[in-house]
């Protein structure tokens, strides 16, 4: 059972999900989580693909502020917009969010101001929680030095604990 929880609970804290909606039931959030765990269990390479692809506009971001002068545009900001941390409110229509590429794009045209945000804004705002990240510290923990000694001990390690270390 040791690597059913630690899988299930390294993937609780690794999934860093969008921004949610305002119109977002709790249940929606948990359903969504779920679903990017089960993808995270099941076929980790398609999470680590969507990953790669959002580090991947992030760092163009970066580049594109840079270039014209925004030089307090970070990864950090870049992932939060990526997320739908930024909205635009039109007048007469309802709120709306923008990527990274958007944003950029009113911020060099001169619709929309340089956002203030700051990163210690961001993580004031995390709701990762530090409790379920040392549960998972130790879990992944004990079970690295377990397979460790099995080994050295000349022992067999199980599928399921392969492909848990995988995922770790």
């Amino acid at each position: 059972w040791t690597c059913v929880v630690t899988t299930f609970i390294c993937t609780y804290t690794l999934l860093c999900l969008n921004v949610p909606s305002p119109s977002d039931t709790s249940f929606h959030l948990i359903r969504r989580r779920f679903f990017w765990m089960v993808f995270a269990v099941f076929a980790p390479e398609i999470v680590l693909t969507y990953a790669a692809g959002q580090w991947s506009r992030a760092k163009h971001s970066v580049k594109a502020f840079h270039s014209y002068g925004h030089d307090k545009w970070t990864l950090r900001l870049a992932f939060f917009a990526d997320m739908g941390g930024f909205f635009l409110q039109c007048p007469g229509s309802d709120c709306f969010p923008l990527n990274a590429k958007q944003l950029h794009w009113l911020v060099i045209h001169d619709i929309v101001p340089y956002p203030e945000t700051t990163v210690a804004e961001i993580w004031d705002k995390s709701k990762q929680d530090r409790l379920a990240k040392f549960i998972m510290t130790f879990q992944i923990g004990y079970l690295v030095i377990q397979c460790i000694g099995r080994l050295a001990q000349g022992l067999a390690i199980t599928t399921l604990e392969l492909n848990t270390l995988a995922i770790v």
